[in-house]
């Protein structure tokens, strides 16, 4: 029998799933990245030994956990628009906004998307998912909520010095960069750093849980538009005109 102490805990959490669950899927309007770690530590499961099906059930369990993000979303032209980042050693646009504009085109596109395992380019996944979100080829557009889901169970190992700096890029151009961490092996203060807030990470601590966080890594904040950063160039410094050279006085 449940301790007072356990039930209310237990409405809290309730309470907070239903709060972040909130989106209205026909007014949320954003543009949406799921940038995907396709890296060869998802092939290892919790016990440490190597899953050597093709693809890794670790693999299986972020796809289907990327297909159930898309599933509340009106997918549609005028609704929300879905793209796709992976990344290994090299950052990899699937596919932009616009080219699969139903829900059961996106899902089924992300069904494809093979397991490939690799070093992790953190950094470039992040600079290729903000392409995706600013560059109106890809479909981005002005005026909507942008957001980068980045899935992940582990660190850089490639161009680490950068993941920081490319994290505030997004943010600059006013994009929410949500965080989901899977293991131990994501670092948490790295991860709450590349997060658009620390609020903005959410962890799985396996990837078997992730079926349990998937209705909350979506909720009204990110429905809502982030002005981007304004960057003010100073005009140049202006200098008087000299005055004109009176002309000399000739004596006769």
């Amino acid at each position: 029998m449940m301790s007072l102490i356990q039930v209310l805990i237990l409405v809290a959490v309730i309470s907070y799933t239903k709060a972040a669950l909130t989106i209205d899927p026909a007014l949320c309007k954003m543009d949406l990245v799921l940038c995907l770690d396709n890296t060869g530590s998802i092939a290892y499961l919790s016990d440490g030994s190597l899953d050597s099906a093709n693809p890794p059930a670790n693999w299986k369990s972020v796809i289907k956990f990327s297909q159930d993000l898309v599933d509340p979303l009106t997918v549609s032209p005028t609704g929300s628009q879905v793209g796709l980042v992976d990344f290994g050693g090299e950052a990899r646009i699937q596919f932009g906004l616009t080219q699969y504009p139903t829900k059961s085109e996106v899902v089924a596109a992300i069904g494809k998307l093979p397991f490939i395992g690799d070093t992790t380019n953190t950094s470039g996944a992040l600079f290729k998912s903000r392409t995706v979100l600013t560059d109106p080829r890809y479909g981005s557009r002005d005026g909507k909520a942008k957001n980068i889901v980045l899935i992940t169970d582990g660190n850089p190992t490639v161009a680490a010095d950068t993941v920081l700096a490319e994290a505030q890029n997004c943010r600059d151009a006013g994009i929410r960069v949500i965080v989901v961490g899977i293991t131990s092996y994501a670092d948490e203060e790295l991860m709450r750093q590349i997060a658009y807030t620390p609020n903005d990470y959410v962890y799985a601590e396996d990837f078997s849980d992730l079926d349990g966080i998937k209705n909350v890594v979506l909720n009204d904040q990110s429905c809502k538009p982030i002005p981007p950063k304004v960057t003010t160039v100073a005009p140049p410094a202006t200098t008087a005109s000299p005055k004109p050279t009176e002309p000399p006085v000739i004596e006769c």
